[in-house]
């Protein structure tokens, strides 16, 4: 299989476009940390804090939608809240919000509770129950309330999303994937002088003790109803991790490892870029900023073992199935050179799979 450069560049300018539209560029917290105090932040380029205190009663280790979760407290927002160290700053932008509420495990009957806000952005907030209504859940404070229905079901986990666009006037809401809500918004500005709270408001308690939060995602633009369908229910860093590493200064050596492949994934591309201007993976192209070579890539033929054109079906000792191994003295040349890589995967028919993380080395 071979990827034909004429054409593909188009093609993938276009995918790479959909592909980091749909990452969260401000919060991804997925809580997968077994055990501590801290999460990282795995949005790309990211807010805030890139490793958020967990602090008080709340826990890691919890039942996620996908992997982890955060097990909530009940506990006063004061003690019991994840820091974001993000000030509010959405102003009167495009944004988005999506997260996984599992309050099935809860004793309480309709429980209460805060799971993120900041008071002092005109009292931003949003919860379960109480105004938003019976087994639902809403969104308020210097906008137009927005309530999703069915939110706060405890016969499950659901998966509720807002999304606000700026442009068309509109807060939306989503109960797994599904449109419920529409509301006209007159420009709301949601700017504060704190930081935001994540499973808690202000002083005040969040979920009771029993309830689960995952994959807390904000996004600084609003995603289509079509990009809410297809991420869901989706994990955006289970698959193709890849990494880069070099044994120490003045060896020159090079380790490159991609590991967690995608199960359609059939042929990929590793490409680079020098171009390190940017945080790591804010890039336009898989966010990469793309440079000569990067193109260049498109054109270099298939065989076993190449690490920038590749079959996933290919055996050990070949890459990806086996890190790709440089030898000492190979990378010497390139010492004090910053590069950005990234694998685009592509399925048995050709079209686009999905990424990679992006893994940014300086040569020692």
């Amino acid at each position: 299989m071979k990827l034909r450069s004429s054409g593909a560049l188009v093609t993938l300018l276009v995918l790479s476009t959909i592909a980091t539209a749909q990452f969260p560029d401000m919060f991804y917290y997925k809580f997968d940390e077994p055990s501590g105090t801290m999460t990282a932040n795995l949005a790309s380029p990211g807010v805030g804090s890139m490793q958020a205190p967990i602090n008080g009663g709340l826990a890691l280790g919890g039942t996620g939608q996908f992997g982890g979760g955060l097990t909530l407290s009940g506990g006063a927002g004061t003690t019991d809240f994840v820091d974001t160290g993000w000030v509010t700053a959405l102003g009167s932008g495009s944004w988005t919000m999506s997260m996984m509420l599992d309050i099935s495990q809860v004793a309480a009957v309709n429980p209460f509770g805060y799971f993120f806000g900041d008071s002092s952005a005109t009292s931003f907030r949003c919860f379960t129950n109480g105004a938003a209504g019976l087994g639902n859940v809403i969104i308020r404070g210097p906008l137009l309330d927005n309530i999703i229905p069915g939110g706060a079901n405890q016969a499950g986990p659901q998966v509720i999303a807002w999304v606000h666009d700026a442009a068309a006037g509109v807060t939306k809401g989503y109960l797994n994937g599904v449109l419920t809500t529409t509301v006209n918004q007159t420009a709301p500005n949601i700017t504060g002088t704190a930081n935001l709270k994540v499973a808690a408001y202000a002083t005040s308690g969040g979920l009771p003790a029993g309830g689960f939060m995952d994959e807390f995602r904000m996004y600084g633009y609003a995603l289509t109803d079509a990009e809410i369908l297809q991420t869901w229910n989706v994990s955006l860093l289970d698959n193709n991790i890849l990494n880069l590493a070099q044994s120490g200064p003045g060896i020159g050596d090079l380790a490159v490892s991609l590991t967690s492949l995608s199960s359609t994934a059939a042929e990929g591309f590793t490409f680079l870029s020098t171009n390190t201007v940017l945080p790591e993976g804010a890039g336009p192209f898989f966010g990469l900023v793309p440079v000569g070579i990067t193109w260049d890539i498109l054109s270099y033929p298939y065989f076993p073992g190449n690490p920038f054109h590749f079959l996933t079906s290919d055996p050990p000792p070949f890459f990806p199935q086996s890190a790709f191994i440089a030898p000492p003295g190979t990378m010497s040349a390139l010492t004090g050179q910053s590069m950005d890589f990234v694998c685009v995967m592509l399925n048995a028919l050709g079209g686009y799979d999905s990424k990679s993380n992006v893994a940014r080395i300086t040569f020692q």
